[in-house]
């Protein structure tokens, strides 16, 4: 046999090489590929579990801000002993007749702190509406035929300006 009709058979040989060596080349790429696809996974198991903890730890912290809330919401001292703070009531929420009642028990004497204990309102409210209705009472002549004196429907004697502080 000579070269020419072994050619044909080396041919053929070296292409099913190159054939297989391409099958051996995607199955290293499909091996590799696959490999990365599980480090990827596991990761991301990990970090879903880390955030599910978070969360977990979140809505724990929730339920326990929203039960303090509501503990301190029934009672006025906190478990440290200090009086909670709560939103202030201004002049312009209070009703006509305690407003009325305000200055009438200013003008007859008593201390802001005395009224606001009274009417339980708060002194910053108090202070506030006397304040208010002082301004009004010494305001321009303009103003006062605007109607802007009448504060609440309760117009009177000024008040008395050497109680105030």
């Amino acid at each position: 046999m000579d070269l020419t009709q072994h050619a044909w058979m080396l041919w053929g040989l070296s292409s099913l090489g190159l054939v297989a060596l391409g099958l051996i080349g995607c199955l290293f790429l499909f091996s590799v590929t696959n490999a990365e696809n599980v480090r990827v996974q596991r990761r991301l198991e990990l970090e879903k579990k880390q955030l599910t903890q978070d969360l977990e730890s979140f809505r724990e912290s929730l339920a326990a801000l929203r039960t303090a809330v509501e503990e301190t919401d029934h009672d006025p001292v906190t478990k440290t002993g200090k009086l909670e703070v709560h939103p202030v009531t201004s002049a312009a929420s209070m009703d006509s007749h305690k407003r009325g009642q305000v200055l009438r028990r200013y003008r007859h004497g008593e201390s802001e702190e005395t009224i606001a204990t009274a009417l339980q309102l708060p002194q910053e409210g108090v202070s506030l509406l006397l304040k208010v209705e002082e301004a009004l009472l010494h305001s321009s002549p303009a103003d006062k035929s605007a109607g802007l004196t009448d504060v609440g429907g309760h117009s009177g004697p000024a008040l008395p300006r050497a109680q105030r502080t």
